[in-house]
Order: structure tokens, then C-alpha cells, then sequence
């Protein structure tokens, strides 16, 4: 399908996946870690972990562990251009789907020493995007087929 949010969510948009790749963002990598934090089957597991890897969104990385040789998982670039989006996803689901307690984490930008937020800004003049102030307009990579009407429907972009 020529959508890209199609393409993203093949990858991702299982359950399982933002909670693995939140749990890569802070620091977990191996198997029986995930399992244990998830209380996933590890049947699950396996194969969101073979999707990840076959995607190119995490990689696998020889350690040493009482002379036996294993494996674990890291983010690749791709699989660290996920976080902020897990991070966004997150807020959403603090913003609207509170139980009444308040966050149950707090993301703190460590180079500053705050407490942060994500927050997506036009990279040409900073502001902050919002749903009401964008227009889509169809791309280089634009093509018909299923999942393309709204793209079909779209004025060239100028650039």
C-alpha cells in the first residue's frame, strides 16, 4: 500500500511493540528481561522481537555472560526515531486516558536536568503543529491504488 502511516503501523502497531521499544528506550535488552516487565508469552515475544529485527528497527548484540556466549537487543537509528513517537503516544494516553492518579512516568531530559514533553514544531518556523493548521498535499512517492484516495484527492505539493 502506498501509505506510509499503512507501512509504520505493519511494524508497530501490534500491542506489544511500543511497550518493547519503551522498554529498549530505558535500558532493557534482553529476552527474559522484556518478559519479565511485560509478562509477555514468550512465543509473543519471539516473533514481535523477529518483526522488529527483520524491519531494521532493533538490532542483536553479542555479550559475554559466565563464559557463554548470548545475545541482546538494541535500538538501531531507526528503532531510536520510534522513541519520541512512543513518548508522544504515551502523553496522548496521559492527557486523555488518565485513571485520576496522574502520569505514572515523567520523561526527564537528561541535558537540561527538567522534567520534559514531546511536542512535534514545524522545522521551518518552530510552531507547534496543530490537527486544524495543516493541509495534505500529495507527495513525490504519491501513486494510486488502495489506501491512496486521500492522496488522489490532493493538490501538488510546490515544494
Amino acid at each position: 500500500m502506498a501509505c506510509s502511516l499503512s507501512r509504520t503501523w505493519s511494524v508497530i502497531g501490534e500491542p506489544w511493540t511500543p511497550l518493547i521499544i519503551r522498554d529498549l528506550a530505558i535500558g532493557l535488552t534482553r529476552f527474559e528481561q522484556f518478559q519479565t516487565d511485560l509478562g509477555i508469552a514468550r512465543s509473543v515475544l519471539t516473533e514481535r522481537l523477529h518483526t522488529l529485527l527483520e524491519a531494521g528497527v532493533i538490532e542483536r548484540r553479542e555479550y559475554q555472560s559466565e563464559n557463554r556466549r548470548r545475545e541482546e537487543y538494541v535500538l538501531t537509528p531507526m528503532g531510536k526515531d520510534l522513541v519520541p513517537i512512543v513518548m508522544a503516544i504515551t502523553q496522548w494516553g496521559d492527557r486523555w486516558l488518565d485513571d485520576g492518579a496522574g502520569p505514572p512516568v515523567l520523561f526527564h531530559h537528561d541535558r537540561c536536568d527538567h522534567a520534559s514533553t514531546a511536542r512535534l514544531v514545524c522545522d521551518h518556523c518552530n510552531d507547534p503543529l496543530e490537527a486544524d493548521e495543516l493541509t495534505l498535499v500529495a507527495g513525490p512517492g504519491s501513486r494510486t491504488g488502495p489506501g491512496t484516495y486521500a492522496a488522489q484527492q490532493l493538490p501538488r505539493s510546490a515544494g
